[in-house]
């Protein structure tokens, strides 16, 4: 995990790690500005929008479609254990559902950053074998 980390630093990774990780904060910057009032759009928008460039500029790196695809998968089986849990009405209060939906919203970007990842790295894969057939 160490080496995972350093390699956001690397050179080859370092443009987009800021690109994303800038994307993020502005989106976040926008999120809290609809919460006060002064942006129109709907704040969970922004908040799932940079959720997904935060997990974009921490994960990039992978390269490996495989690891997307699990981060996909464990964010949806987060996403069911919360509806079973809202079913059965576990908890209660404004407290619980409010964590449930932050949950819920961080869960969402997961799955959509799975699979846009797990996407993007079976056609760079495809791209680069065929370029070694040429």
């Amino acid at each position: 995990m160490k080496r995972h980390f350093l390699s956001l630093l690397n050179p080859t990774h370092r443009w987009l790690t800021i690109s994303f990780s800038l994307a993020s904060v502005l989106l976040f910057i926008a999120c809290a500005l609809k919460v006060r009032g002064i942006v129109p759009d709907p704040f969970h928008t922004f908040l799932v929008g940079g959720m997904v460039f935060l997990f974009f500029a921490l994960l990039h790196p992978w390269r490996e479609y495989k690891y997307y695809f699990l981060l996909a998968g464990v964010c949806s089986g987060i996403l069911i254990l919360q509806l079973v849990l809202l079913v059965t009405k576990v908890g209660d209060g404004w407290h619980f559902l409010a964590i449930m939906i932050l949950i819920a919203l961080i869960c969402v970007s997961g799955i959509v950053v799975g699979i846009l990842g797990s996407i993007f790295c079976a056609i760079r894969l495809y791209f680069l074998s065929y370029k070694e057939e040429i």
